[in-house]
């Protein structure tokens, strides 16, 4: 009996220690990655110019019909009924508010993280798990050459890039399209808010959306890096690893995300 609480009570702690430790780990590829793709970056440049352009075109240009369609969903879905709760509980200026707040500073990022974890982050870990597995990765260090610069940063750069811009895209998608049908079927008047909409934000509210939307993407990139190159023997490990990189990429992004909520009150 005491043989068996001394080994649930161990494996939960492991469990538990395990958890605490991941984000100090993973914070420290993410470092190790870019001091090693700035102290290696013009000896790559061209292999890591090719591969950060071939990652953004995936993750940013292939996804803007994606986006796109999700953005009028929620215009349609989200802020049109968000306009028409807002005038029979509120007025024009809490309606702005809740628009820039929600919409704009919240649901955009989060959304468009999500989409490109599932999309392109999954495809990252499929990718570098079979390099590792097939030796590719480990003939590159024979090779002298650094894997951090050549196969990781470019992609951290590019998710990092993808996602500030495909949030922004998705916002301004959703906002004039939500804000269009409102005024369609509920009240023209509702047009004016997309004036009203770009002068609510302060400089400190546009900083945190740039800064949030850029470690979104470098935490998509990294966790997917990070278990991909994990793989060690089997094939069977490749899905296990992708599962693991967007059950923690997901998780991590609403740790942050909290964070972000905390520093604007």
């Amino acid at each position: 009996m005491r043989t068996r609480i001394d080994a649930i009570t161990g494996a939960v702690g492991r469990r538990t220690l395990g958890l605490v430790l991941y984000p100090v780990d993973l914070a420290a590829f993410i470092l190790r990655t870019f001091q090693d793709w700035r102290q290696h970056n013009r000896r790559y440049n061209r292999a890591a110019a090719s591969s950060l352009l071939a990652q953004l075109i995936f993750t940013g240009v292939d996804a803007l019909p994606t986006i796109a369609l999700i953005g009028v969903a929620v215009g349609f879905g989200l802020v049109a009924q968000l306009i028409s709760l807002m005038d029979v509980f509120g007025g024009a200026r809490e309606m702005v508010v809740v628009l820039s707040q929600i919409v704009v500073l919240e649901t955009g990022p989060l959304l468009t993280a999500i989409l490109i974890i599932g999309r392109s982050s999954s495809a990252i870990a499929v990718e570098l798990g079979y390099m590792t597995l097939n030796k590719e990765v480990e003939g590159l260090w024979l090779l002298g050459v650094n894997t951090n610069a050549l196969l990781v940063a470019p992609r951290l750069l590019a998710t990092a890039v993808a996602q500030l811009s495909l949030a922004v895209f998705f916002t301004v998608i959703a906002v004039v399209s939500g804000v269009v049908f409102a005024a369609a079927f509920l009240a023209p008047s509702y047009i004016n808010f997309l004036a009203e909409l770009t002068l609510a934000f302060t400089p400190i509210d546009l900083i945190l959306f740039v800064a949030k939307n850029l470690l979104f993407g470098i935490i998509a990139g990294a966790t997917a890096c990070h278990h991909g190159l994990q793989v060690e023997r089997s094939p069977t490990e490749i899905p296990q690893q992708t599962q693991r990189s967007i059950v923690s990429a997901i998780s991590l992004i609403f740790v942050t995300d909290g964070l972000f909520a905390v520093m604007r009150l």
